[in-house]
């Protein structure tokens, strides 16, 4: 028996534990390959998402994917935006979601978040209608998400945030 004990200790991994063994190494190395390669793929898509943007094409949310500092100054979708204002052009209700915008400086886009006036309740836009270049200004018809909650008045200012 002792005999027994010391050959095993010479060569534990003979026979069907030494294919065992070396079933277990060689899926162990496939595995890290298999992790390696998705590494490497997973670096490539994120940087032609950075380059081309391909999370915003295929609707995924900026946030769901990057930190909130790196979506700043993007929409909703990741494409950047120009930082836009525009003038409320006449009084509206607290349930009202329609607003018609005068000297507006660039074109407001689906997705962008606006405030109001003084007020810092975010609101985002989720149909915007073509912009009107003319003379006396640019104009443009924004349609926000909900109800802004408090009567708008003519003249308020409306100011992308993100």
């Amino acid at each position: 028996m002792i005999q027994d004990l010391k050959d095993w200790f010479k060569k534990p991994y003979e026979g069907e534990g030494k294919r065992q063994v070396e079933s277990y190494i060689k899926n162990r190395v496939r595995a890290l390959k298999g992790m390696f390669i998705l590494v490497v793929l997973l670096t490539f898509v994120l940087t032609l998402d950075d380059q081309f943007n391909i999370s915003g094409f295929l609707g995924i949310p900026c946030k769901s994917i990057y930190s909130e500092e790196r979506c700043i100054g993007k929409d909703k979708f990741g494409y950047s935006f120009v930082d836009g204002s525009g003038y409320i052009s006449s009084n509206a209700s607290a349930t009202s979601n329609v607003f018609s915008l005068k000297e507006v400086t660039s074109q407001f886009s689906v997705g962008n978040i606006v405030t109001i006036g003084d007020s810092k309740k975010e609101h985002e836009i989720v149909e915007v209608k073509p912009l009107n270049k003319s003379e006396s200004g640019n104009s443009q018809t924004i349609i926000l998400m909900d109800g802004v909650g408090f009567v708008v008045y003519k003249g308020w200012k409306v100011s992308v945030v993100r």
